[in-house]
């Protein structure tokens, strides 16, 4: 489900919206989220997402399927 679709099924309101999205093969699983900041803070694109001034909610999810953990971050206005 693209990012777009989904916020509007959730009834978000929103002008900007962003992801991150970030996955890694294990276990173990123990320092995925840091695993998944330091990627995604030496992204550029990643990084403006984090730190972009037009971004003021986010939400954080974690996933584990198939011997892979996924952690997602959405960004909104």
């Amino acid at each position: 489900m693209a990012i777009a679709e989904l916020l509007q099924q959730n009834r978000v309101a929103y002008s900007w919206d962003g992801e991150n999205i970030y996955w890694a093969g294990g276990p173990p699983f123990d320092d995925a989220v840091s695993a998944a900041e330091a990627w995604w803070m030496a992204s550029p694109e990643h990084r403006d997402n984090i730190l972009g001034a037009h971004f003021r909610q986010v939400g954080i999810g974690t996933a584990i399927d198939g011997g892979k953990i996924y952690v997602a971050a959405v960004f909104t206005d």
